[in-house]
């Protein structure tokens, strides 16, 4: 039932109505939310490890049916204009992109053995992938590498009212020359074709998206090189979904795996966003704080592991960006929800900072003044639990003594002992802080707000046992 609903959504993403197309992006969403266009879940029990046919077909299925709305939702949005409710199927996109991200590393694992062994069984193709960098937005078109600007279509937002307007002049005009014998070739009952039939041999094969691609359309949506596109109200819902988009989709690569794609995905980005958030003008106008605070939110997303190490420090330019936070954290800054964007990216670098970088005194010391402008705010309580994440981030980077002493020594394998002396250096980085850290969280036990208490006693739990 899965390639006929996705038939009709389709067909609906390509009406002329936009009111359709916003009832398709819902219904896409819903079937995101059901776990209908993503991997099926595993087996559980006893025969977790045995790969049927039945189950391999659903991996065909759902994954042929997620590259196919996944190129009709990228077709519509760099060919139509910024309709009303074209957010939410950035958000469809998101979610797709993000359910077959996040399982992309062994979802088909099983899948693949068995391939190996029955030459009979297809092996289904990933909706997204994630090989090196490129041009493509689908694999093998080039899409960046060309100039699409006589293709594209001039921003204004559509209207049901516009578009049926259109239509009646484009009839009214070409009235003298309508031709009704194709009209009467469809109403005959001879010879007639199931449509379904006629769709499955003429459909064109599926290509899988480009995560990198992906990456620069969501980018190019949020942050347009015209500066009056990006500072235009009626616009700005529309550029700040497709920067929030953007940031799920890097959110969804959680595991230490995805780290050479999040990588590359910030050198796709920084370049870009970076000078808007120290700038936050193009040209003579202010870039409005949500725009800001979504720059903020992609460049959290999009911090990898171990970053800071080797040289990554001067190619990344860290200090200046943990500058950067400690001031947009700071009382200069006007827009609460800039503020606590800028703390949670500051979280985000303590949590996977190399300890190459953690070491560095004046790296530590800017990450920190961000809690303490952070917690000055006694008005926004979201503000003061953002600055309560960075010590926290820095206190889950050490293993307590109890979670090192469950593991023995002849069990630990290369991995467990390479992350124990990670943690081992960390924690003598950001020993000499403990009395400021015992500082912040103090001061939030009697928070009015419940998720800066719990916040505040995770953090003493954390460093009780600290010396």
């Amino acid at each position: 039932i899965i390639p006929y609903l996705l038939r009709s959504i389709i067909q609906s993403l390509e009406d002329v109505s936009w009111n359709r197309r916003k009832t398709a992006c819902a219904a896409l969403i819903e079937l995101c939310d059901t776990n209908i266009l993503s991997p099926p879940p595993r087996a559980t029990g006893e025969n977790k490890e045995t790969v049927t046919p039945e189950r391999t077909q659903r991996f065909v299925v759902r994954a042929e049916s997620s590259c196919k709305i996944l190129g009709a939702c990228v077709k519509s949005i760099v060919t139509t204009r910024i309709w009303r409710g074209k957010e939410d199927l950035l958000k469809a996109v998101a979610k797709i992109a993000g359910n077959w991200i996040s399982s992309n590393i062994d979802a088909y694992a099983l899948l693949r053995d068995r391939e190996q062994g029955d030459s009979d069984i297809v092996f289904p193709m990933n909706p997204v992938n994630l090989e090196k960098e490129s041009k493509d937005l689908f694999l093998g078109d080039a899409w960046f590498s060309k100039d699409h600007e006589k293709d594209a279509v001039e921003e204004m937002d559509v209207t049901e009212e516009n578009s049926s307007a259109v239509l009646l002049i484009s009839d009214a005009d070409d009235e003298s020359n309508i031709n009704f014998s194709a009209g009467d070739s469809l109403l005959a009952t001879d010879d007639v074709e199931d449509s379904s039939d006629k769709d499955a041999g003429n459909s064109k094969p599926t290509v899988s998206l480009s995560f990198h691609g992906l990456c620069r359309l969501l980018l190019e949506q949020g942050i347009p090189s015209e500066a009056i596109s990006l500072t235009n109200a009626d616009y700005l819902s529309y550029r700040a979904s497709a920067l929030d988009s953007l940031s799920k989709i890097l959110g969804s690569m959680t595991s230490d795996e995805f780290t050479p794609y999040l990588r590359s995905a910030y050198n796709i980005l920084a370049p870009r966003i970076l000078p808007l958030m120290r700038n936050q003008k193009v040209g003579n106008e202010e870039v409005p704080p949500v725009i800001i605070a979504k720059c903020f939110t992609c460049f959290s997303a999009a911090i990898f592991h171990d970053i800071g190490c080797t040289n990554d420090i001067e190619e990344f330019s860290l200090p200046e960006i943990t500058d950067l936070f400690k001031i947009n954290a700071g009382t200069s800054q006007s827009a609460w929800t800039v503020r606590e964007a800028a703390a949670l990216a500051a979280a985000k670098l303590a949590e996977r900072g190399n300890y190459v970088l953690l070491k560095r005194i004046t790296i530590t010391e800017d990450l920190l003044a961000c809690t303490s402008f952070c917690l000055k705010d006694r008005k926004f309580w979201r503000v003061r639990l953002a600055g309560l994440q960075v010590v926290l981030s820095f206190c889950l980077r050490v293993r307590s003594q109890r979670q090192m002493g469950n593991i023995a020594l002849g069990s630990r394998s290369k991995r467990n002992r390479t992350d124990d002396n990670d943690s081992q250096l960390i924690f003598e980085a950001i020993l000499p802080f403990k009395e400021r850290f015992t500082d912040f969280a103090k001061a939030c036990l009697s928070d009015n707000e419940a998720q800066v208490t719990a916040a505040a006693s995770e953090i003493m739990t954390c460093i009780s046992w600290w010396p």
